[in-house]
């Protein structure tokens, strides 16, 4: 396990984290034995360290998190997202600009050493903080806690952006291009639409009427085609944007039982776009039908009051910068965009683990899972895995609704 950190490599990584340590001794475990993320592997660091010649030794933990560099199918999926190029530079360049100019990055876990493929951030367990399980879907007060976090991170560029007189995206083109809605053919979109075709599978057990079943069909390729052509930045406001908001994605601190604060990781789909597209994406992803029915007006109107004093803490008026009139506008342009992601997302990360592993079973198996036929996987969940089913076909007849309306 050592050798995935070289002992150089971690007296670096204990020099960023406390000048003038002397490295002991350190440990490589993994952090599970289940699949913890797909392109990576995810390790603790251990470290034992002395900071003068008579004082007691003292440990660290850290998190690392490694290409998973076996498997073809996965070097090849990181390789065309530019995973670990997006991650670096987010961690190499945003953060370490942000600092300089004193901009707010308490959002996101700190780094202590960024290479390609190889990533070492604080161990967040030691503050507490913990993940939620994938299965449980977030209330209301996870929510706005996830949204607070949010707000954070999307000022935290658009301050830096304005500042410095730059556009993030015109500065690094092509870097933080959408690679899941777009005509371009890439692992992304080509992992979009075996999604689409999957869902267009599961229509068909819908207990809905023939003819609702064909114009659901219909209606939502027409709508996957418009979310491929479609650039909402052009009438927007935009910044950078995180793009992968599911809920093994926040990390959260308690108190008394009750998520007092969020931490935002994996950095490996950033994109530009309106911060409204982050926004649904994240609540959409995370809640039940019920949940959004009663409070999804009042999520929003939570997320701008908090983007609202991120960028009054730097002296900016949100209004000037981004109306609400003009954030709800684009919740409201990026939202059939988004149902269809957060349905995709839904699709893979609410199927058993035990399916899931079955899948990384070959290079072959991962690759049509993948990118060929996720619909076969994806039925026979629905149709014998209640838990699974009931997202599902919530999430599907809830688009339906809104589809066939117009």
């Amino acid at each position: 396990m050592c050798d995935l950190l070289t002992k150089d490599e971690c007296k670096v990584i204990l020099s960023n984290y406390l000048q003038d340590a002397a490295l002991i001794s350190y440990k490589v475990n993994p952090l599970s034995e289940t699949i913890e993320g797909l392109v990576g592997e995810h390790y603790i660091v251990a470290v034992d360290f002395a900071t003068s010649d008579d004082a007691p030794s003292n440990s660290q933990r850290f998190f690392l998190k490694v290409l998973n560099g076996n498997n073809s199918v996965i070097f090849e999926l990181s390789q065309s997202l530019n995973a670990y190029g997006k991650e670096e530079f987010f961690y190499n360049y945003l953060q370490v600009e942000y600092q300089k100019r004193n901009i707010d990055i308490s959002y996101a876990p700190k780094c202590y050493y960024c290479k390609p493929y190889k990533i070492v951030l604080e161990d967040l367990s030691v503050r507490q903080f913990t993940m939620r399980n994938k299965k449980l879907l977030f209330d209301v007060e996870h929510c706005k806690i996830a949204l607070d976090t949010l707000a954070k991170f999307h000022c935290s560029s658009i301050i830096y952006e304005i500042k410095q007189s730059i556009c993030l995206n015109d500065k690094f083109p092509g870097l933080l291009e959408n690679k899941v809605f777009t005509s371009a053919e890439n692992v992304a979109s080509k992992w979009m639409r075996c999604s689409i075709d999957g869902l267009m599978q599961l229509i068909d057990h819908l207990s809905i009427s023939e003819t609702e079943k064909s114009r659901f069909k219909v209606e939502m390729e027409a709508a996957f085609q418009r979310a491929c052509s479609e650039r909402p930045t052009e009438n927007h406001l935009s910044t950078v944007l995180h793009g992968d908001l599911w809920s093994n994605n926040f990390l959260f601190q308690y108190a008394e039982g009750k998520p007092k604060v969020a931490v935002l990781i994996d950095y490996q789909i950033l994109k530009y776009g309106p911060p409204a597209s982050d926004v649904v994406q994240m609540i959409r992803t995370n809640t039940r039908k019920g949940t959004r029915d009663k409070h999804f007006k009042e999520l929003l109107d939570y997320y701008y009051s908090r983007f609202v004093g991120c960028l009054g803490s730097s002296g900016l008026e949100a209004e000037e910068i981004m109306s609400i009139g003009d954030f709800l506008a684009a919740c409201e342009e990026v939202d059939c965009s988004v149902r269809l992601h957060a349905l995709a997302d839904r699709s893979v990360t609410f199927l058993s683990d035990e399916l899931v592993g079955d899948t990384m079973g070959s290079e072959d198996s991962l690759r049509s899972f993948l990118y060929e036929d996720r619909g076969k996987c994806m039925v026979d969940s629905f149709l014998t895995h209640r838990d699974f089913r009931e997202i599902i076909e919530e999430d599907l007849l809830d688009l339906k609704e809104t589809l066939l309306k117009h």
